[in-house]
C-alpha cells in the first residue's frame, strides 16, 4: 500500500516493534539513533529508490533502537513484513529480491564505516555531497552534520571550504 508521511512524521520510531519494509517513492527520510542526553546520531538518509525498515527489529522482534522520520514530505510503498516473508516462501523470484537487498545494505554499512575510519570531514563531506546531491538544502545543516559525527560549526568551516575550492 502507499502512505504518505508529513514533514517530521515517522515511519517509525525507537522503541516500537517494526512490522513494515517500504520502499521511499519520493521525499527524505532520516534514520538516527535516539541518544539518552537528549543528542541524536543520523545513521543513514533514505531517498527515492532505497529500501527503508528497523531490520534488526524486524528480524528480532525487539524494540527498534532507531527512528525513522521524513525530512520532507515523502511517500512510500509499504508492505508488511509478515507478507513479505510469506512471499519469499512462495517463489524463489522474492527470495533474490531479498538477498539482495540484504547484500546492497552490507555493502553500504561496510563502506559507511570504512569511510569513517579513513576519511576526514572535507572527504566525508565531497563523498556525501555525491551520494545525496538531493539532500543537500532540503535538511538541515545540523542534520548532516551528525550523520558526518561532526559539529555543526565544523560543517560550516568544511562547507565554506568546499565552496571556496568550487569557485
Amino acid at each position: 500500500y502507499e502512505k504518505t508521511l508529513k514533514k517530521d512524521e515517522y515511519f517509525s520510531a525507537a522503541g516500537d516493534k517494526a512490522t513494515e519494509v517500504a520502499v521511499v517513492l519520493s521525499g527524505i527520510l532520516r534514520i538516527y539513533i535516539p541518544l539518552e542526553d537528549g543528542r541524536e546520531f543520523i545513521r543513514d538518509f533514505k531517498i527515492p529508490g532505497t529500501v527503508v525498515a528497523s531490520y534488526s527489529s524486524l528480524i528480532s522482534g525487539d524494540e527498534a533502537k532507531v527512528s525513522i522520520q521524513a525530512r520532507t514530505d515523502t511517500v512510500l510503498a509499504v508492505i508488511p513484513y509478515a507478507k513479505l516473508e510469506k512471499l519469499y516462501e512462495m517463489h524463489s523470484c522474492w527470495q533474490e529480491l531479498g538477498r539482495k537487498v540484504a547484500e546492497f545494505k552490507f555493502i553500504e554499512g561496510e563502506q559507511r564505516e570504512i569511510e569513517l575510519a579513513t576519511l576526514n570531514a572535507q572527504e566525508q563531506y565531497d563523498v556525501f555531497c555525491k551520494r545525496f546531491p538531493e539532500v543537500l538544502g532540503k535538511v538541515p545543516q545540523y542534520d548532516i552534520a551528525s550523520y558526518l559525527g561532526i559539529s555543526p560549526v565544523s560543517l560550516s568551516r568544511v562547507i565554506s571550504k568546499s565552496n571556496k575550492n568550487n569557485k
